[in-house]
């Protein structure tokens, strides 16, 4: 599977050396397989089943392609680095872009400069790429000088904001020092009155958003599809950008990463496979012909009692086709009521004509580090001119 790379431990540790192997996504299921068959002294997983099935299907891949690195105490998995390979448009021209995707190392061995060693090995594959990331992981980035492009910004619908009653507290909670008493007290604060004020206020609002997306959509031309057919017009831009094929977005619908009904992996993946709600949604946009001009596809999930509804991949020729968009995800934050609707920035007038959106509706930036292979890579001859997108990198598949 390729050369390994160890690395010195501390004299407090077991064993002498770590090492790193790398895993190709045409091999990420059968390793998988391989993995949970023997579980015998493993007290955490690299990859899922679930991940390393859809991952190995990834159309943005090359048979040479790594999927992810996982570091090995002789055999125990004591860390990993996942990689989503994918594409990146420049003019006529495509090549590759690893984007990080998921990194993680077992408390034990965070001071052992693991996690160092395996963004060191991530880089080295090519032009690489990372976003909404932890403040630890940015803190790498910089250390290894990735340029900060961007920030992407989008609208972010948070609904707890509709509980009025909890907004002392929340004002308290951002002064305190973290793990303060007075921190505790305002957690505590806004647990209670989320519990007793916040689910009657949330569905009021859903009720008018109800009300609303009957109005808007009733005349509206969709049809909600499994997947998009070849005759769906795709988004095309001349700019620099990460490009996301129909091959792709049929991918994504086709090969989710999370189960709603699948039991937990044993040894546990830090990335669970697991959501209480996971599904992807589709739509084709027709004119009055009946013929297709368009589509967009969501995804509601819920997990640990978060819930949210992403406006995702879309094509949408005119304002009409941007209304029917806006109102459908509207509507199927409505049937599930989640706490959080996502969208790209071009929906934020629309976003703004809701009830109550001073106090829900906020623009979220999100930070992208890149770093070239080279400086002739193609990465980084269109580092400062590049389109982004709310579906960069695996966010999308989340």
């Amino acid at each position: 599977m390729g050369v390994m790379e160890t690395a010195s431990t501390s004299p407090n540790t077991a064993t002498d050396a770590i090492h790193i192997e790398p895993i190709r996504v045409k091999d990420l299921y059968a390793f998988a397989e391989d993995f949970f068959a023997h579980p015998e002294g493993q007290v955490t997983a690299p990859i899922t089943r679930l991940r390393a099935l859809a991952q190995s299907k990834n159309p943005n891949a090359d048979a040479h392609d790594i999927g992810t690195f996982v570091a090995f105490d002789r055999k125990k998995c004591v860390g990993y680095r996942g990689i989503l390979p994918m594409t990146l448009q420049h003019g006529e021209n495509t090549s590759k872009i690893h984007w990080a995707s998921g990194l993680f190392v077992l408390p034990e061995y965070r001071k052992q400069k693991l996690g160092q060693l395996l963004v060191n090995r991530w880089m080295a594959i090519g032009d690489v790429g990372a976003t909404g990331a932890t403040d630890a992981a940015i803190g790498v980035f910089q250390r290894c000088a990735f340029h900060e492009v961007g920030p992407l910004n989008y609208v972010a619908i948070k609904l707890e904001g509709l509980n009025r009653v909890a907004s002392p507290f929340r004002a308290l909670q951002r002064r305190a020092k973290e793990k303060s008493f007075l921190h505790r007290l305002a957690q505590s604060g806004v647990d209670k009155t989320d519990r007793w004020f916040y689910p009657s206020a949330r569905n009021r609002f859903y009720e008018d958003v109800a009300a609303r997306c009957d109005a808007t959509l009733k005349d509206a031309r969709y049809e909600e599809v499994k997947r998009l057919g070849s005759h769906i017009p795709v988004p095309h831009s001349n700019e620099p950008h990460f490009h996301r094929s129909l091959d792709t977005i049929n991918w994504m619908l086709d090969c989710h990463w999370f189960s709603e009904t699948a039991q937990s992996s044993t040894p546990p993946c830090y990335f669970s496979d697991m959501r209480e709600l996971f599904r992807y949604h589709a739509y084709e946009l027709h004119n009055n012909d009946s013929k297709p001009v368009g589509f967009v596809a969501m995804l509601a999930q819920r997990a640990q009692h978060r819930s949210v509804v992403k406006l995702l991949d879309r094509q949408l020729p005119d304002d009409s086709a941007r209304q029917t968009a806006f109102w459908l995800a509207m509507r199927l934050a409505a049937e599930h009521g989640v706490d959080r609707i996502e969208l790209p920035i071009e929906f934020e007038a629309r976003a703004r004509q809701l009830p109550t959106s001073a106090r829900i509706l906020s623009i979220t930036d999100r930070r992208y580090f890149l770093n070239p292979r080279s400086g002739e890579s193609p990465l980084a001859r269109v580092i400062n001119s590049l389109k982004l997108d709310f579906c960069d990198s695996d966010l999308a598949f989340y």
